[in-house]
C-alpha cells in the first residue's frame, strides 16, 4: 500500500507542475521505476523460498506474469 502512494504522489507531483508527456515519462523511468523495482527483486526473491502450489506461491507467480501490464506506465508518459 505505501508503494503504491508513493507512486501516486509521483503522478500528483507531475501534475502538479504541469509536466509534458515527455517530462512525465522521464520522471517515471527516474523515481517510479526505482520504486517498482524493489517489490519485483523481493518477489523474485520469495519465488525461490515459497513452495510453488501454496497460496503465496500462486500470488507471486500471478504478479510476476502480470509484470509488464503492471509497469506498463513506464513506458508511457501519458
Amino acid at each position: 500500500m505505501y508503494l503504491i502512494a508513493r507512486l501516486y504522489r509521483v503522478e500528483e507531483h507531475a501534475r502538479a507542475l504541469t509536466l509534458s508527456a515527455e517530462q512525465r515519462l522521464e520522471l517515471r523511468r527516474r523515481v517510479s521505476s526505482r520504486l517498482v523495482g524493489k517489490p519485483h527483486r523481493y518477489l523474485l526473491e520469495l519465488q525461490s523460498q515459497v513452495l510453488p502450489k501454496s497460496p503465496s506461491g500462486a500470488a507471486v507467480r500471478q504478479a510476476l506474469n502480470q509484470w509488464e501490464a503492471l509497469t506498463r506506465f513506464l513506458e508511457d508518459g501519458e
